[in-house]
């Protein structure tokens, strides 16, 4: 699926990136970006008002790995493996799953 490059805010401690509908902005914890430069990917379940989106992070960018209805989406989500957590930053309580190594 499409890759994106993140923006941070230093305000709030999240990363924004244009949503797949281009209308809207979805955000995470910029703390995952820094946990991608040592090699710890994540993923993540957000949405907007157009969809719902699985979302994981890569070395240099996120990347959206499926879109759609949100119980759809949250069914991708529990079968991939790794270990939930939960981040909090300006914006709240984030939560996301480690996944293991490849």
């Amino acid at each position: 699926m499409r890759l994106i490059s993140p923006i941070a805010n230093s305000k709030t401690g999240s990363s924004k990136f244009p949503a797949l509908c281009r209308k809207h902005e979805v955000y995470y914890p910029a703390q995952l970006v820094q946990e991608a430069f040592r090699g710890r990917f994540y993923a993540f379940i957000t949405s907007c008002e157009c969809s719902a989106y699985l979302i994981r992070t890569d070395s240099d960018r996120v990347r959206f790995r499926g879109a759609g209805d949100a119980e759809g989406i949250a069914a991708m989500y529990a079968d991939l493996p790794g270990r939930d957590v939960v981040i909090r930053d300006g914006r709240g309580e984030f939560h996301c799953k480690r996944l293991p190594p490849d």
